[in-house]
């Protein structure tokens, strides 16, 4: 990945350490620091493809979004015609006219449809990390318009469900006196519903509550931590904590008091979701959606090529690809340890942490990366898979009939395990051409 331009790899790539503040700070169960989990890979990647990730630099002239290969094109065309505009009352007069004519009409078609068919981009920060959206075709109201709807759609998610916004409307609901019932707005009240069935589903390993520990073990908004808080503490912060006691009907949601909400690690993912809604709503079907390194793919890139991500090998100070995949209309999310630690006396402490005991995870799954038509879904997914482990957690994804690939650290390095689902994901792309 020495040759990938900096500019894809940092679009890929969530940011290793602590980042700024938002809704996606805070990957997984424990918020804290965005984690690195989908990385480009070109190594299998044809020259074609690379070439268009980026513009290439050294090249003049190219609009927002639009690829330098396809300004060349617009600019020979133009080049063309003028050298062809002094002649062509002569060549009227004359058949030889039909040749030329034929060639700029032939040229001026290839360029209508290589516009239709060019890779743009858009990007910017958001919840801490970044986003970012590739497709091909034209925005109903223009690549600027569009990018405004997308920003916006960000903003709306973040003031809604960010924990670092005193303001937003999950900030005034956690705050707020124990009997308060408060109306949320439809796309809170849509994640919300979510977060509290998979905590139900997974009998609390999954906890929306479960805030007052992230904070406490420093991987949420509260300052960062370099050692373990004490036992008394870790208690305090269990009593604070459970899922149960949050009722929400429709809209309305009570606060029993005391309850601190995080909505972290399925927020991001509906980032994701929100930004695809708005492509769709613009009149683009095909694109690669990216916040945080959570993705949704629809359609193909140009040429009716397959939107390809590399999910990376959890090992710690490297950059290596564990597996590339094709997605197809369908949303990945990756969670892991790797990244977002802190450690004491020789021992890592992971950002996972674990609800129903009030510490981080201790089992040795590395990785957990989520196959799904939803990223909020896939988001969540791989926080509860995360949080179960290797027993438990393939366990669950088996029984749910689930795409998802976990990976486990062994002395002998790491250690893949598939899901039926997932491993049927793998063969159905080896038999495409």
């Amino acid at each position: 990945m020495t040759d990938m331009p900096v500019a894809y790899r940092s679009m890929i790539y969530d940011r290793p350490g602590k980042a700024g503040p938002g809704v996606g700070e805070t990957p997984g169960v424990a918020p804290g620091m965005a984690t690195p989990s989908l990385v480009a890979s070109t190594a299998d990647m044809p020259v074609a493809y690379r070439s268009m990730i980026d513009d290439r630099p050294g090249q003049a002239g190219p609009g927002e979004g639009e690829t330098i290969a396809n300004h060349g094109r617009a600019l020979f065309i133009d080049t063309a015609y003028w050298r062809l505009g002094p002649v062509l009352g002569a060549a009227m007069k004359s058949r030889l006219f039909l040749i030329p004519f034929t060639l700029l009409l032939l040229l001026i078609l290839s360029a209508c449809d290589d516009a239709q068919q060019r890779l743009s981009a858009l990007s910017g920060p958001t919840m801490g990390t970044t986003w970012s959206v590739k497709f091909t075709g034209s925005p109903r109201d223009g690549i600027p318009a569009l990018k405004t709807e997308l920003e916006a759609a960000l903003e709306q998610v973040n003031q809604e469900m960010s924990t670092y916004r005193p303001d937003s409307d999950l900030s005034r609901f956690n705050q707020a006196e124990a009997g308060t019932v408060q109306t949320l707005p439809e796309d809170f009240a849509k994640v919300l519903a979510a977060a509290l069935k998979l905590s139900g589903d997974t009998n609390g390993a999954y906890d929306v509550t479960v805030g007052p520990l992230v904070n406490l073990w420093g991987f949420g908004p509260d300052p960062d931590r370099f050692e373990p808080p004490a036992d008394e503490d870790v208690q305090a912060a269990l009593r604070r904590i459970g899922w149960q006691r949050l009722t929400l009907q429709g809209r309305e949601a009570t606060q029993p008091g005391g309850l601190y909400v995080d909505l972290s690690s399925i927020a991001k993912g509906f980032g994701v979701d929100k930004l695809a809604g708005v492509l769709k709503e613009a009149g683009i079907s095909n694109y690669l959606v990216e916040v945080g390194g959570e993705l949704v793919a629809s359609g193909t890139k140009p040429y009716g090529q397959p939107w390809r991500v590399a999910i990376e090998r959890p090992e710690v100070g490297k950059r290596e690809v564990e597996k590339v995949l094709k997605l197809h209309d369908i949303a990945i999310a990756t969670s892991g340890d790797y990244r977002n630690f802190f450690e004491e006396d020789g021992k890592l402490f992971s950002h996972t942490i674990d609800p129903r005991t009030g510490y981080p995870v201790t089992h040795h799954l590395a990785s957990v990366t989520v196959l799904h038509k939803s990223c909020m879904m896939a988001d969540a997914l791989a926080t509860a898979l995360t949080v179960l482990g290797p027993e438990e957690g393939v366990a669950f994804a088996r029984e749910h009939e689930l795409p998802v690939l976990f990976i486990v650290r062994t002395n002998e390095g790491p250690k893949e395990i598939l899901t039926p689902a997932f491993q049927a994901v793998l063969d159905s792309q080896k038999q495409e051409k």
